[in-house]
């Protein structure tokens, strides 16, 4: 993480092992990765982000979204 004035910036990274069922079977591995920023201006923020899992819920496959929003204090 790291913020500067009226920017911030961080970055997370996270792995998950889930056993097998038998002493046989082998385990599974999910791997998530995400940047998030954001920018205020008084009362104004501009916020996103950009999210990548690989095998998720411990199954084949890949998920990916980005989001950005805006917001308004009054």
């Amino acid at each position: 993480s790291f913020s500067q004035g009226d920017w911030a910036i961080s970055w997370v990274e996270n792995e998950e092992t889930k056993k097998g069922n038998s002493d046989t079977a082998a385990g599974k591995t999910t791997t998530m990765e995400a940047l998030n920023f954001s920018y205020t201006m008084g009362a104004m923020a501009i916020k996103g982000g950009l999210f990548e899992t690989s095998n998720p819920e411990f199954t084949t496959g890949k998920f990916e979204a980005t989001e950005i929003a805006v917001s308004f204090a009054f």
